[in-house]
């Protein structure tokens, strides 16, 4: 099914153009191919910058720019469908960089990432199965000093969860 879409596409933007070049005319139709493609590209820049901009405040608050990294992958593909030729890689790409458009694609792959997680969680995970979990493994003691400290050696000044420096106790 894959494979006939791939050579199907060729062929339907093809046939796209030449119904859009009998109804606008040839000049008009590449006009409007390569206003298309400036435009999108305009549209790119500017989103892309205003994305950046979210993604900056987001880390500078702590918070992850997960909904960012979404959208800039949304933009970078739309990027790509702007350098195929033909309208209706056109139009997808306009879509991608609507707003709108991302959001509902955003929470499609979100319902369906919930489905596959939770099935495979519950496959994978031996607690939810009744079974207990066993971790092999080797280990080494290290003395309290470190594993190449000597009596006179010095040893980094300890940190507190806030980075402050913790005063040494004699």
């Amino acid at each position: 099914m894959v494979l006939f879409g791939l050579l199907a596409w060729p062929v339907l933007e093809i046939y796209v153009f030449i119904q859009v070049g009998e109804w606008l005319g040839w000049l008009n139709t590449i006009l409007l191919f390569l206003g298309a493609g400036v435009a999108g590209l305009w549209l790119m820049r500017s989103e892309g910058i205003s994305l950046l901009m979210r993604a900056r405040t987001q880390m500078q608050n702590g918070v992850a720019p997960v909904d960012q990294a979404f959208d800039a992958l949304c933009l970078v593909l739309g990027g790509i469908l702007l350098l195929l030729p033909g309208f209706l890689t056109d139009i997808a790409a306009l879509l991608l960089f609507l707003p709108p458009t991302r959001g509902a694609l955003k929470r499609m792959l979100a319902r369906r990432a919930i489905v596959y997680s939770a099935q495979y969680d519950t496959a994978r995970h031996p607690r939810e199965r009744g079974g207990d979990m066993v971790i092999e493994g080797e280990y080494e003691e290290v003395p309290p000093n470190g594993p190449n400290m000597t009596e006179g050696s010095q040893r980094a000044p300890r940190l507190d969860s806030s980075g402050d420096v913790v005063p040494k106790r004699d």
